[in-house]
């Protein structure tokens, strides 16, 4: 979300062939994948139009030789010169639409791309090294004054002294006017007066034609997130209606999740409340809210105003606050109402702090206190970022201004506002949402990262409405402000220019080093560093009228290219909403939609408010799922033609209507065939999707039968292409028993950790004894602790690399020709064995045996090196995998044994009871840390499994005690430490 260009993807499936030593190639087909990033400057419906234009340019490519065709007469068709042919080809067809082409990514495989830019896109590079030079000169400058009044051997006037002076001088010397100044403060007092009352006014008046000019097309929000949040916000509302003032549980998204857990709430009865005043419709809820969030920001920068005395321009920037580029893109792009409630509330944040650290009013701290515990409640991990913000501007305010104390009062109260949420933050870090590791977090902070040209470039919002843009005009004047402003705005102004230089993408190798690097997702900061921005051009005193007046123009038309654009509410498409419609109208117990979230979170909405509340698979936000393993399986085994998984594990999540968008089907066939495989029939077709149904109780679960146990972080892959495996509940090969892995034909493992190596091979030893076959990924395999070697069960694996393909691949009595390797893993590292008792396959490389499948003394027991499940999967090599399935006794798409059984579910206030009629029964709802009871109850694939007969499951608010005494512990600390200061302050004077 930092420059984001409209992506639109595509499939292109051709031939081509390339020259080798002056003779033509062999003609081999691929399938490319194709994404086109387009600025445009129409409308959102406008983009279905160009997906048509650019499917049929791509038509005449598509299953053709590409070398046939006059493009590439005098050139190679390779990877990057294709793209070149497209990206020309595709930006001739769109210039008559007004609309540009920026670059185009094409690739082979996911994860190496060649990127195609054009001339225009490259152009722009921003030169900031002699900012930072000067910068950096300033800061030094500062450091050495304080320094320089820290050690000089006169004492140092105090604070308290350093303020009263001159006011008492003046005194001294204009007492004999006294009377005249007091009439003259009289008259601009109520000038100022007036002056508030019309901006208020103004504001309000706005407010109105703001909402009236966003509802032209009507009156739905069009962003990804809005109707997530809004239906929250509707269950709320319907709860407190009921009594029930934080419902703990809703069985309508996920097959079961806690809304207001992982997401805090403060927003949600923020519209929960706005809906009760709008008469019960969530719809117009929202509409109020647009209302309130533009007027409650300019209120905020309209105190601003009042108390600086320049309410006019605070009346301003209050108005064009909430049409700040990133601003107006997170509310109606992204439609994210927890960040658009926050960005009410920074003004006053900023506000409290500038009170406090400049003009001195203990007050304030409770206020920054207060502020930041309400912004936590709203969204804690922005409420983190403020925290960070603030540390930087205090920063370079104490340096600047030689002040330490105030602005470390700041910090600290910022710290503990957070504490003072602990009854809310303990539970929601609880349960692995904050669980991302370096190499996720790294991906994070890419994504969230762009290039100058396009974080400065305002044309780009032009051709894409939803791309993130920093703001030009921000840039340029916060620049300017560096080395023009008064010492009041400086700070400001750098924290605004370091801020930006984190949404870069050359800043990101430095960021994923610092300490919380979790926190450091630079796009979300853009709001926090516009309200330094704003607060910045209010102290900004000495500009000159006229200068000053260019400022707010130059923003003003910034920010009014994204506004016409962005701001404006929609109608759903009428072919959306009746799919939608007919697919509620034959859905039982629960549906899944496979549309890889293109649609938005509009079904989420639909599907699950008003009258057709009906349970869905799927939902909004899916961090805080216990079901998001489930949910990133299915989705790529959609993307992957996985049909047989797909189909097989919305059974077990207990889908009896599956809708299919379909445009995201290659092979309808196979999708027909697969789906009949598992019970599903078509019941409906429609333009944009496919909908199948299979025949069930309206209440059931599902009691299965796998053949196999994959155990480890890696493990998961092989059911893609082996669905009989079930996914074990640990990583660690100590948490099972022997008896549990007695249950299974095989086990495999991939990716597995232990606790003890002894234990955890005498495990395996015993169950190949019982009968079990263990296939062990050597590729995975813990490093010895002792030798840090590769080794397990006395194998060992020899690293190795090989380019282009694997060599021949030796089994039995038959010989394996591999595929050539995705571009993106063009050199494959991965592991030959050693130490085999007894080798089953090899290869020949240099005159050298390498051992890649072989078994131990115990048949049974098969090690596998080479990467090999990996590279059938990736490498599309079905060659790779039949030797998995000789392997494994076993043919590949073999799905377990699923029986429908009737069941009877009961939800009640916080309570569910369950009735059923056999053991082992899945009961296709997610399994939560929440639920206690005191039948026994285990997790399959993440979802609940009861025994036979009654069972009462309590729905509890999990580490509330812990999180309780959190807030306790920070409410005290907060008393203790405003009672400390202010009695120092008390003390003082």
């Amino acid at each position: 979300m930092k420059h984001m260009l409209y992506c639109l993807e595509f499939k292109l499936f051709a031939k081509h062939y390339v020259q080798i030593e002056g003779s033509p190639g062999q003609c081999h087909s691929h399938s490319w994948n194709i994404a086109v990033y387009i600025n445009a400057n129409n409308h959102f419906k406008q983009f279905y139009k160009v997906e048509n234009l650019i499917n049929n340019l791509l038509g005449k490519y598509s299953n053709t030789v590409l070398n046939n065709h006059s493009e590439f007469a005098f050139v190679e068709p390779s990877l990057e010169n294709i793209g070149e042919v497209l990206l020309k080809k595709i930006s001739e067809t769109l210039i008559s639409y007004d609309m540009k082409v920026e670059k185009l990514e094409i690739s082979e495989t996911p994860a190496r791309i060649c990127v195609v830019r054009s001339r225009e896109y490259d152009a722009l590079l921003a030169k900031d090294s002699v900012f930072a030079g000067k910068f950096l000169n300033k800061i030094i400058a500062g450091t050495i004054s304080m320094m320089s009044n820290n050690y000089s051997n006169k004492p140092a006037p105090s604070e308290q002294e350093r303020e009263e002076a001159p006011p008492l001088q003046e005194q001294r010397q204009n007492a004999p006017i006294q009377k005249k100044h007091a009439s003259v403060e009289l008259h601009k007092y109520n000038n100022l007066n007036i002056k508030a009352i019309c901006a208020v006014l103004f504001i309000l008046i706005s407010g109105v034609l703001l909402l009236l000019y966003v509802n032209r097309r009507g009156r739905e929000p069009w962003g990804s997130d809005a109707f997530g949040h809004i239906f929250k916000a509707d269950l709320l509302c319907k709860s407190i209606k009921k009594g029930d003032f934080f419902p703990l549980y809703t069985d309508l998204w996920y097959n079961g999740i806690q809304p207001f857990r992982y997401w805090a709430p403060l927003p949600y009865y923020i519209l929960a409340l706005l809906q009760f005043i709008v008469k019960g419709n969530p719809v117009s809820a929202y509409n109020a809210f647009i209302y309130l969030s533009f007027c409650g920001g300019a209120f905020g920068w309209l105190i601003w105003g009042i108390k600086e005395r320049k309410v006019l321009v605070s009346v301003v920037v209050g108005v064009v606050w909430f049409c700040l580029p990133d601003n107006i893109r997170v509310f109606f792009s992204e439609g994210n109402i927890p960040r658009s409630a926050i960005a009410i509330m920074l003004p006053y944040m900023f506000f409290f702090i500038w009170q406090y650290c400049e003009h001195k009013k203990d007050y304030a701290l409770l206020g920054i206190v207060l502020i930041t515990a309400t912004i936590a409640m709203c969204h804690l991990m922005i409420a983190a970022m403020i925290g960070i913000t603030a540390f930087l501007f205090m920063l370079f305010y104490s340096i600047i201004n030689k002040k330490i104390r105030r602005p470390s009062d700041v910090i600290i109260g910022i710290l503990l506002g957070i504490s003072i949420c602990g009854a809310y933050l303990y539970p929601a870090l609880q349960g692995g949402l904050m669980a991302l590791d370096s190499e996720a977090v790294s991906e994070v902070m890419k994504a969230l990262t762009f290039p100058f040209t396009q974080s400065l470039n305002p044309s780009l919002r032009h051709i894409n409405i939803e791309i993130y843009y920093f703001g030009l005009s921000v840039f340029i004047i916060a620049l300017l402000g560096v080395f023009l402003a008064d010492k009041k705005s400086i700070p400001s102004f750098v924290t605004v220019l370091i801020i930006f230089l984190g949404t870069t993408t050359a800043l990101v190798p430095i960021l994923i080093k610092l300490p919380l690097n979790q926190l450091l997702w630079m796009m979300r900061f853009t709001p926090i560093a516009y309200a330094l921005f704003s607060s910045g051009i209010i102290l900004w005193k000495s500009a000159r009228r006229y200068f000053m007046a260019f400022l707010l123009v130059l923003i003003i038309v910034d920010s009014g290219l994204s506004f016409k654009m962005l701001a404006f509410n929609s109608t759903p498409f009428p072919d959306t909403v009746n799919m939608l419609r007919q697919t509620v109208d034959v859905t039982g117990q629960r549906v899944a939609l496979m549309d890889l979230s293109e649609f938005g979170s509009f079904p989420s909405f639909y599907f699950c408010s008003g009258q057709n509340n009906t349970k869905y698979a799927y939902g909004w936000a899916w961090q805080g799922a216990a079901t998001a393993s489930n949910i990133v399986l299915l989705n790529t085994a959609l993307e992957n033609e996985y049909y047989g998984f797909m189909f097989d594990r919305l059974v077990e999540l207990g889908c009896d209507s599956v809708l299919v968008k379909r445009d995201k089907v290659k092979d309808l066939d196979r999708l027909y065939d697969n789906a009949r495989k598992c019970g599903y029939y078509l019941a409906k077709e429609f333009n944009m999707g496919l909908l199948f149904k299979v025949e069930t109780p309206n209440s059931f679960g599902v009691k299965s039968r796998y053949y196999g146990l994959a155990i480890g972080n890696s493990a998961s892959n092989i059911t893609l292409e082996f669905p009989g495996y079930q996914i074990g509940n640990s990583y660690c090969l100590d948490d099972y028993t022997l008896d549990q892995l007695l249950q299974y034909e095989m086990v495999y493992v991939s990716g597995f950790t232990y606790r003890q190596k002894e234990i955890a091979e005498k495990l395996l030893y015993e169950a190949a004894e019982g009968g079990v076959k263990v296939i062990i990924d050597m590729n995975k395999v813990p490093n010895d602790p002792l030798t840090n070697r590769l080794t397990f069960m006395g194998v060992t694996a020899q690293p190795i690399q090989f380019e282009h393909k694997l060599p021949n691949l030796h089994v039995k009595d038959y010989v394996y020709f591999p595929t050539i390797f995705q571009e993106e893993y063009r050199n494959w590292n991965t592991v030959y064995l050693e130490d085999v008792p007894n080798p089953t396959g090899f290869s020949w490389m240099g005159g050298n045996k390498l051992t890649f499948i072989g078994t131990g003394e115990n048949s049974n027991i098969v090690y596998v090196g080479f990467n090999l499940l990996f590279h059938g999967i990736i490498n599309k090599d079905r060659m790779a995998i039949d030797i998995y399935a000789g392997v494994m006794g076993k043919n590949a798409e073999t799905l377990p044994e699923r029986e429908i059984i009737p069941i009877n579910v009961e939800y009640l206030n916080n309570k569910i009871i369950i009735d059923s009629p056999a053991d082992d029964v899945n009961t296709t709802i997610a399994d939560l840390d929440a639920f206690k009871t005191e039948r026994r109850t285990y997790a399959l694939h993440n979802l609940l499994v009861v025994g036979s007969g009654r069972t009462e499951i309590e729905i509890t608010y999990p580490y509330l005690e812990k999180g309780i005494v959190i807030s306790i512990a920070g409410l005290i600390l907060t008393i203790c430490f405003l009672g400390f200061r202010f009695k120092k302050r008390g003390d003082g004077h």
